[in-house]
């Protein structure tokens, strides 16, 4: 499978030890119950584990294809966006990145470098076509 791309990139303090990874329009509940490897997943929101701000910053990133680093896959499912937008921010939505992509259906990935208190997590989207749309601007 060809390498993927980074497409959204937040590195910051956390200060809830929490990174979302959601579609804003849906009307799912936010999962707040972490399984033991520090998900918990919805059809549109992802919540993932990430390092607290009393740590230092941390990295939270969104992909589109394979992630090429040697990380530990946390969590495979499907992701679903209706509305074609794609956010990533902390558990209070506070400075949240968003991508434009294609409505539709993904298969996903969580991936960290350390499980228990990871620095970097990386959300990694494989659409079911290679068809994906990222706003530039």
């Amino acid at each position: 499978m060809p390498e993927g791309r980074q497409v959204l990139l937040v590195r910051r303090d956390w200060p809830w030890g929490l990174t979302v990874m959601g579609d804003p329009s849906s009307r799912e509940q936010v999962p707040s119950l972490l399984d033991d490897r520090g998900v918990a997943a919805a059809r549109s929101i992802v919540v993932a584990r990430i390092q607290h701000e009393v740590d230092g910053e941390a990295t939270a990133e969104v992909w589109v294809g394979r992630c090429p680093d040697e990380l530990t896959c946390v969590y495979e499912g499907e992701f679903v966006t209706a509305s074609g937008v794609v956010t990533l921010a902390d558990a209070a939505h506070d400075d949240a990145k968003q991508l434009d992509a294609t409505v539709g259906r993904y298969a996903l990935r969580v991936l960290v470098e350390e499980v228990e208190f990871p620095e970097r997590v990386v959300f990694e989207l494989t659409p079911e076509s290679d068809a994906i749309v990222v706003d530039e601007d």
